[in-house]
């Protein structure tokens, strides 16, 4: 077994497959970003978690291999969006502070758990939610989904345990989710629409 350790606030790229199971890798507060100009790329956390993920090649995409945690930000900036992204393919997400998908950016959530405990911001890129559970737990925090939140904006099945206000990018937002539970609050924007197929509690 091995032990890494990178002084604080270090800047990591990853062009290849990330395999962290051999050993503890520990971050501290730096930056991974995954810039692969290749599909087909994989990322094995083993126990790590890490501070800051960035997701930032439009010729590549990545493939989980077991759960990823950040204790810090999940951001994909571009991605190859032929394909799936940044694929969760099943396995468990943890992001302590913001969930970002940018313009060019892709993440297909599989049948994954999603836990975010910051803002969430799918507007602008493409969230494919297949039969994921999404779980919010952040404090005075927002939700921005993409206009009409249809195919790249749209949630399977969340619960908000914390309080957030859903935002629009347009007069016509809708947040859709085919099960909903609120042990929190969720405020609406000035223009933002509520659609709830299947409700827990809310």
């Amino acid at each position: 077994p091995y032990t890494t350790l990178f002084r604080s606030r270090t800047s990591i790229n990853a062009a290849g497959d990330w395999d962290a199971a051999g050993g503890t890798f520990i971050i501290s507060d730096s930056t991974v970003t995954f810039d692969a100009g290749a599909i087909g790329k994989t990322i094995l956390s083993g126990t790590t978690s890490f501070y800051d993920v960035i997701f930032d090649n439009a010729l590549g995409d990545w493939t989980l291999a077991d759960a990823l945690r950040t204790t810090n930000s999940f951001t994909v900036n571009a991605v190859d969006t032929s394909g799936d992204g940044v694929d969760l393919s099943g396995y468990g997400l943890t992001v302590s502070g913001d969930f970002t998908i940018n313009t060019n950016g892709e993440v297909t959530a599989s049948n994954s758990s999603i836990t975010v405990s910051g803002n969430w911001d799918s507007n602008a890129g493409i969230f494919t939610e297949n039969t994921s559970t999404v779980v919010l737990t952040g404090a005075g925090k927002t939700i921005s989904t993409a206009e009409g939140a249809t195919g790249n904006g749209e949630f399977n099945d969340i619960t908000i345990s914390g309080s957030y206000t859903l935002n629009s990018p347009s007069n016509s937002s809708t947040f859709v989710g085919s099960d909903a539970a609120a042990t929190g609050s969720l405020v609406l924007g000035p223009s933002a629409t509520l659609t709830v197929n299947n409700p827990k509690t809310i």
